[in-house]
């Protein structure tokens, strides 16, 4: 198997509902009451790493928004989770030399780091951009905003840990402006802009290279050889190996990827109804993207996206543009200042 479904159990509850759950009783709330609906219970999470899904970790993120009081529980979550002293995992990407070095453990990683998101690197000019997506995909508003922020702060934590300080970076969040921005303020202290039409973080390259403070390429080395003796999974979720597969081939009909997936093409229709999207969708997203990195980030014409991404002509283009996002290439572009 070479994908994971939300249904799944296979992801620690000491590494992602543990840290929830210390939140919130350190507000009060009862723990009964966080884990309503999840299936979960607390001591059999005190006594041992219960395997726990997608879904169950969907339900007591939306416990959490629900019942802790306060607009920070994702930036505290994010904060915190991952940092576990003695873990293999973070002892290596502790010691990296350079955000590069993490950047590429976490790709090789990511199932055992964050396997509900993952991020696609993108160069231009001075800067990569990092365009994140949702690996079984995506969540309502409420859910949305939380991984985000969740991201978002705990990248900002991991670089004043190796760096000792925040640098200039720009974090575009896919929603509009939240009544909380102080939080934002507090926890992040960088550039943020609202309403883009996916989520981006945008680094200088310099940065990449940048050495880290108190590394030991030893340590990170030995780490690397007791990850590598260990039996892990190399999973990622199923609308992630989707949307990579169409990444690199973008005219796949829905035939050819459920023919990959080993699968029939109605039981894969079925899969990404439970996960909440169809097969068009998936291509559309990944054509969006493409076209909007490309009008925005790297001033491409109408003319040279519509070749990029193999419309026939140009009206095709514009039509199906305003399908995607509501606007035309021009109002686009006039609303982001392009």
């Amino acid at each position: 198997m070479r994908y994971f479904e939300q249904q799944q159990k296979l992801f620690s509850s000491q590494q992602f509902a543990a840290q929830l759950i210390d939140i919130a009783m350190s507000r009060g709330v009862h723990v009964d009451k966080l884990l309503k609906g999840t299936q979960l219970f607390y001591q059999d999470i005190i006594k041992r790493d219960v395997l726990i899904s997608i879904n169950q970790l969907d339900q007591l993120i939306h416990n959490s928004l629900k019942y802790i009081p306060g607009d920070d529980v994702s930036f505290l979550y994010g904060r915190h989770v991952n940092l576990a002293p003695h873990g293999l995992l973070p002892q290596a990407l502790n010691h990296c030399q350079n955000f590069a070095s993490q950047l590429r453990l976490s790709q090789c990683f990511q199932f055992q780091l964050c396997p509900m998101l993952f991020f696609q690197p993108r160069d231009q000019q001075d800067q990569r951009h990092l365009i994140i997506n949702f690996a079984l995909g995506q969540p309502k508003q409420q859910g949305l905003r939380f991984w985000c922020e969740f991201l978002a702060s705990s990248l900002i934590a991991n670089f004043k840990r190796q760096l000792g300080y925040t640098p200039a970076i720009t974090i575009k969040f896919p929603y509009p402006e939240p009544d909380y921005l102080e939080q934002y303020q507090t926890h992040l202290a960088v550039l943020c802009e609202f309403d883009f039409p996916f989520f981006m973080i945008s680094v200088p390259k310099s940065l990449l290279t940048m050495p880290f403070i108190n590394t030991s390429l030893t340590q990170k080395r030995f780490a690397l050889a007791q990850l590598g003796k260990l039996k892990s999974a190399r999973l990622v979720g199923l609308i992630q190996y989707i949307v990579q597969l169409l990444e690199h081939q973008s005219q796949l009909g829905l035939e050819e990827v459920a023919e990959q997936l080993c699968i029939s093409p109605a039981t894969l229709k079925r899969k990404l109804k439970q996960h909440g999207c169809q097969f068009s969708e998936l291509k559309d997203q990944v054509r969006q993207q493409k076209a909007i990195f490309a009008m925005l980030e790297q001033g491409y014409s109408n003319e040279k996206v519509a070749f990029a991404l193999q419309f026939s002509d140009l009206t095709n283009f514009r039509r199906t543009f305003k399908r995607w996002t509501g606007m035309t290439p021009s109002q686009l572009r006039n609303q982001f200042g392009c």
